[in-house]
């Protein structure tokens, strides 16, 4: 029985095919290569997960020795200290700072865990360390008549605080940060993450009030009450 005539596609398809199946069986053996790589690279995917969490973890401290490490070294020879080393003492102190906290964090796992738990211990340790930042700017401020001796350090400690409080009761809701902006009367759930960023910025303002030093709990305290009007506005109070 004769064969219908190929159209002409189907007979410029079957040359192609003819030169694509030697292709396919050179391709296989790198197919059975590149499989087991993969495999390898997903598990090594897995490994850098954590590096995320760290840098994290590690980003305020980090910030805090990289601020004062350099400007106690651009200030080293306009500063004039009996001891001239008294220079490095903040940067000196994150560092002991971090190894205190690693130190804790490694020996004594199941109450550090606790801590956490609790919400207690990242605002402990990230507060220490922006106090050191905090002092070392003052320091050198007044010492360098940049900024006045009347920069209050109980207004900067309470702004400091208003914005860890923030920070973390949104990072950390069940923890005790979270507990006190729960404590708040009268604000809906939809607005307490803008209660939460409202904290922050008010607590950076209240901070940049001591440098200023002028009318100093004021820059702490019209910023809170514009973060309340705003947030009882949103819950409809």
């Amino acid at each position: 029985m004769r064969r219908p005539p190929l159209s002409p596609l189907a007979s410029y398809l079957l040359p192609l095919t003819s030169c694509l199946l030697p292709l396919t069986s050179c391709l296989s053996p790198l197919a059975s290569y590149l499989l087991p790589l993969t495999s390898r690279l997903s598990r090594l995917t897995s490994y850098a997960s954590p590096f995320p969490a760290m840098l994290k973890q590690t980003a305020i401290p980090l910030a805090a020795f990289l601020i004062t490490g350099s400007t106690a070294l651009l200030a080293y020879d306009r500063l004039h200290y009996a001891i001239p080393y008294v220079v490095f003492k903040y940067p000196i102190a994150i560092v002991m700072l971090y190894a205190f906290f690693q130190l804790i964090a490694h020996a004594e796992q199941r109450r550090s865990a606790q801590l956490d738990e609790v919400g207690l211990l990242r605002p402990l340790r990230d507060g220490a360390y922006l106090v050191c930042l905090h002092m070392h700017l003052r320091d050198f401020g007044v010492d360098l008549n940049i900024l006045s001796s009347e920069s209050s350090m109980p207004v900067a400690l309470i702004s400091w605080a208003v914005a860890l409080v923030g920070y973390y009761a949104d990072e950390q809701p069940r923890g005790l940060p979270g507990r006190l902006i729960d404590l708040i009367p009268g604000i809906a759930p939809t607005a307490r993450r803008a209660l939460c960023r409202g904290f922050v910025l008010a607590g950076l303002i209240g901070v940049l009030g001591t440098f200023a030093a002028i009318a100093q709990p004021l820059w702490l305290v019209i910023p809170m009450l514009v973060v309340f009007i705003r947030a009882y506005s949103k819950s409809g109070a």
